[in-house]
């Protein structure tokens, strides 16, 4: 079946992307319970959605949804929300699992929930003995490039946002504190630990979201703020 405004995608991507995808396969075939499977897919650093053979989506991750439609997608049919240079390609793929085919692997470009024009590369699988009623087709979509570099750095504050939001409470709680300006010593002294418990975990936030030093949280919170994720007070 030929696929409109789509291509094979090159063999570094697949190599790379099939990994991830057969990994998050596995895992989503053993899943017992639908919270379950949501928590496999929000670990993703992907686009990840799962659907039904008559293109609803059953399960969308966060990234997935805040590329693709602004808003929940779980229960909508795909051609509800995706732009139409995605939905092209996107039924046509699915009809070739549907088909039969285990795999399918696509280099395709298409336009966002605000129109403007990515570079993605997506593999599919199916999902043919999943324990999930309904469950077909796993997709997962990894966008490489975009015509605005501000689009990218909108995708990897969602990321990180992601990450962030998965810190235990207490290190949230400090890494807002130390965002603040807070010292460790009035931290530990404020949790009743010490002062290399307080530095313990400053470090453990800092290495999970990959940033350098206390400034580069403030910088972090602040654009996470301004973006409507959360309120810090900052």
């Amino acid at each position: 079946m030929q696929l409109p405004d789509a291509k094979l995608t090159s063999v570094a991507w697949a190599s790379q992307l099939v990994l991830e995808a057969q990994r998050l396969h596995s895992k989503i075939l053993l899943a017992e319970s639908s919270s379950e499977l949501v928590a496999i897919i929000e670990k993703s650093t992907r686009c990840v959605y799962i659907k039904s053979a008559d293109g609803t989506v059953l399960f969308g991750n966060a990234l997935y949804e805040r590329v693709f439609s602004g808003g929940i997608t779980n229960g909508r049919n795909s051609q509800k929300f995706l732009d139409p240079t995605v939905l092209g390609v996107s039924q046509h793929s699915d009809q070739i699992i549907l088909a039969g085919s285990d795999t399918v692997l696509l280099e395709h470009h298409g336009r966002d929930k605000i129109g403007r024009q990515l570079r993605m590369h997506t593999v599919k699988k199916s999902l043919l003995g999943c324990k999930q009623h309904r469950a077909a087709i796993l997709g997962m979509t990894a966008v490489e490039s975009h015509e605005n570099d501000e689009a990218m750095k909108l995708i990897a504050l969602s990321r990180c946002w992601d990450v962030f939001r998965n810190l235990a409470e207490r290190d949230r709680e400090i890494a807002v504190a130390i965002a603040k300006g807070q010292k460790s010593r009035t931290l530990a002294e404020l949790y009743e630990v010490t002062d290399k418990t307080i530095d313990n975990r400053r470090a453990h936030v800092l290495k999970v979201l990959e940033l350098e030093n206390a400034m580069d949280l403030a910088r972090l919170l602040t654009r996470l703020q301004d973006n409507g994720y959360c309120d810090f007070g900052l």
